[in-house]
C-alpha cells in the first residue's frame, strides 16, 4: 500500500504494448515480402492480436487505440479465417466418441 502524501507513487517502466510484429494484411493473413517489394500471403497462417502487425498505426499508437485495433483486426481475422475453414473444410457429423 503506498500513501501518496507520504511518500512517491513507484514509477516502472515496462513493455504495455508491442509495436510490431508478424507482418499481417487486414484479415490477419501473414504475409511475406518478396525481392520485387511486394508481399505474398502465406496460405493457412494467420495472425491478430499485438502479436501481428497490420501497421496501422504509424510510429506509435494514440492511447486506446490498442483496444480499437484487437477488436476490428480480432473479428476481420476471425470472420475470414472462418470463411477459409469453410470453404475447404470437410464437415462431418459428431460421434459419440467425439
Amino acid at each position: 500500500h503506498v500513501d501518496p502524501v507520504k511518500e512517491p507513487i513507484p514509477v516502472i517502466p515496462t513493455c504495455h504494448y508491442m509495436m510490431g510484429g508478424i507482418p499481417t494484411n487486414v484479415n490477419g493473413q501473414v504475409i511475406s515480402p518478396k525481392a520485387d517489394g511486394s508481399e505474398s500471403v502465406v496460405p493457412g497462417l494467420f495472425a491478430c492480436g499485438e502479436i501481428a502487425c497490420v501497421s496501422v498505426h504509424g510510429a506509435n499508437r494514440l492511447g486506446g487505440n490498442s483496444l480499437l485495433d484487437l477488436v476490428v483486426f480480432g473479428r476481420a481475422t476471425g470472420l475470414h479465417l472462418g470463411e477459409a475453414l469453410a470453404a475447404t473444410a470437410e464437415a462431418r457429423a459428431a460421434s459419440q466418441s467425439d
